[in-house]
């Protein structure tokens, strides 16, 4: 339902879907719809992390969300991920869910951050893929690389030892299936077992 924004223009409110459906929310889930998430800036590691396993998560980098940026998150139908309750509570107020993970001392955080995001989201079974994978700098989709050959910029020791590399669509980056695919798929293995 269409409701006012701060500047008078109604703009629609995105909520979550129910329960049921929850657990359908991975990208990479046939007739899903996709998990959209706006991640705080103290949790740019997360936002990496989700964008590699497939997830779209802009990154609040600038730390500061004024009302057209909280505006923004129901127009988008993003979700809030931040360990600020009063930045949540401000989103919640403007018809935006946010999701507040907990301050953990001491506590290895990506892994406990992205276990308790699963959870609440109901986003699973968590998996990483180059197929699946966003770009981890820009949030832009990936493709296959064509061509014979690695593209410019592969390091050789990475040219000789793999076949299949992606290059992102907005920033050119270029990923392959390695160590960091792999250990992200290992991470995603645990959180689900």
């Amino acid at each position: 339902a269409p409701a006012p924004s701060p500047g008078g223009r109604e703009v629609f409110i995105a909520r979550p879907p129910p329960p049921a459906r929850r657990r359908m929310a991975a990208e990479g889930n046939a007739g899903a719809q996709p998990r959209l998430f706006m991640i705080d800036a103290m949790l740019g590691s997360l936002a990496r992390k989700l964008r590699m396993m497939g997830f779209d998560a802009e990154y609040a980098s600038g730390g500061r969300f004024g009302g057209g940026d909280i505006a923004a998150l129901s127009a988008e139908g993003r979700i809030l991920v931040t360990k600020s309750g009063a930045l949540a509570a401000r989103a919640r107020g403007a018809g935006a869910p946010a999701i507040v993970l907990p301050r953990a001392d001491g506590a290895p955080g990506d892994e406990a951050d992205l276990a308790e995001l699963a959870r609440q989201s109901g986003i699973g079974p968590l998996s990483a893929s180059p197929d699946r994978s966003r770009c981890a700098a820009c949030n832009g989709t990936l493709a296959r690389a064509g061509g014979p050959g690695a593209p410019a910029g592969v390091p050789p020791r990475v040219a000789e030892a793999h076949s299949e590399f992606w290059r992102c669509r907005r920033c050119s980056k270029v990923y392959w299936d390695g160590t960091h695919m792999r250990r992200l798929g290992s991470l995603a293995a645990r959180l689900n077992g």
